[in-house]
Formats: structure tokens, sequence, C-alpha cells
């Protein structure tokens, strides 16, 4: 959906897998309404600031020196409309918007981040019963891995294809984390191309990566390298212990099987 589209609606609801794309779609539609980072009639909160009482309260104020009063509700999948609800949007003036934008939370707790998602769910339905429109950026990794060549391209910067399929892989098919990655690698390759040396000197992997680089080198026989990516997962949660038995294991067991099924076929 274009961004001018969305002007339309008084209430507005960007999340899903790909915030980047969301986050993209947030800096169309403030253009779109005239409006700059410190536009007077413009407001960014965070989901957990202040009560959803005074975000309508905030938002139904008559514009000053813009057509529409907005407000932006950022990290809004840490609201919770089930057990903090907000007064009927259906309610909000023709010159009011209200935008939520579900950002990717960096939690590494799986019971957080589902609970993330589900926020973000009611949230759209909730916007959606209002009469206004959500918008669901799901994640593809053939879509994202085009839409990072395009960017890439349009930006001037260049990458070898090789560069650009680990970049991918390494950030687990998202096109949101490869984007942010995409910012590191053009400083350290300079003026340059980006090479896949590149990617791997600088680019942080994702946890699926780093499960299946370990697994790689646990059926090679690799030790070290296997040591190498456990002490590299286990280090970066906060309980080492809970992460092997919630995350580690599970991955580990899951990807010998696939492997385990591959050779059966083969």
């Amino acid at each position: 959906m274009k961004p001018q589209d969305l002007l339309k609606y008084r209430a507005i609801c960007l999340y899903g897998e790909e915030s980047g794309l969301s986050r993209e779609l947030l800096d169309g539609v403030l253009a779109a309404a005239g409006l700059v980072k410190d536009d007077f009639d413009l407001e960014i909160r965070n989901g957990d600031d202040g009560a959803p009482g005074d975000w309508f309260a905030s938002v139904t104020t008559s514009p000053f020196l813009a057509d529409r009063r907005v407000l932006v509700i950022r990290q809004a999948n840490r609201w919770d409309p089930g057990k903090s609800p907000i007064p009927d949007l259906k309610g909000l003036p023709a010159a009011s918007l209200l935008i939520f934008v579900g950002d990717e939370e960096a939690s590494s707790d799986a019971s957080r981040q589902s609970k993330f998602a589900a926020n973000g769910k009611a949230i759209a339905a909730l916007v959606e019963k209002a009469g206004g429109k959500s918008v669901e950026s799901k994640a593809d990794p053939a879509a994202a891995k085009n839409r990072l060549k395009a960017a890439i391209a349009e930006d001037g910067r260049k990458i070898t294809e090789g560069a650009l399929e680990s970049l991918m892989e390494m950030c687990g098919g998202r096109y949101s984390r490869a984007k942010e990655e995409l910012d590191k690698l053009t400083l350290y390759a300079g003026s340059g191309v980006i090479r896949e040396a590149d990617v791997e000197a600088i680019v942080v992997p994702s946890r699926d990566f780093q499960i299946f680089k370990l697994v790689d080198a646990i059926v090679a026989n690799r030790v070290p390298d296997a040591l190498k990516q456990l002490k590299a997962i286990v280090t970066s949660a906060k309980k080492p212990e809970e992460e092997a038995f919630r995350t580690i294991f599970p991955m580990v067991s899951r990807n010998l099987r696939l492997l385990w099924q591959a050779r059966l076929c083969v």
C-alpha cells in the first residue's frame, strides 16, 4: 500500500516480522502528511510510555500549524490492549491521526517475543474494528533479497552476489536486519565493493544462523568450530542454562533430525 493512501484513515497499525518495512512505510506516511521529525503537530511516544487515555487526549488535540495532529506510538507491541484499553478509536476527529508501529524488540526471551507478537495482532484488530487500517509486513526471504538488492543499487553501493547471499543467510532472510548491517558493511568496505570476507568479518549473525553453523561443525567433526559457535550462542544469553533448554537443544535436535531424514532419502 502506498503511504499517501493511508492518510484517509484516522488510525493506522504498522506491524509484522519485517519491522524495517514498517519503519519505511511510517516515514512515507509522515512525508505524505507534510510532517518532519520536530514538527509542532507531531508527537512520538513508546508503547510503555504513559496511559492509552493520555495518548487519546493528545492525538485529539486540535492541530496548530498543520492539517492534522499526529501521534506515533513506537514499540507499540509493549502495550497490551486487553489489560490497558484505550477510548473508542471511532471517536477520533477528522484532524487526528494515530499511528501504531510494532518495532522489532531485541529480547531473546521466546515468551516475551510471543507476547509482543500477540499484542501486535490485537492492536491491528482494534484499529481495523474502528475503521482504521493495519498493514502487516511479513518475512519473505526471496522478496527480501530482491528488495535489498534494489536498495543497494539505488544508493550506489556495490556488493558481490556471494556477499549478498551470505548477508541474507546470516540475517535469517530478514530484510530489516540485513539493511541495518549494510550500513556497517559500507563503512567497513569504504568506497570499494562489499565482499563475502567483509560480511563474515562484520555482520552479527542471527541466532538461527549460529545454530545452523553449530550443527554443520558437529556433523563435520570440527570440534573447535562447534565449541566456538556454542560459546557465542551461550554467552549472548542472560541465563545460559535456560537458553540451552529453550533454544539450543530443540533447534540442534530438529536440524540433526532433518539431516538424518535427508540422508535416508538419499
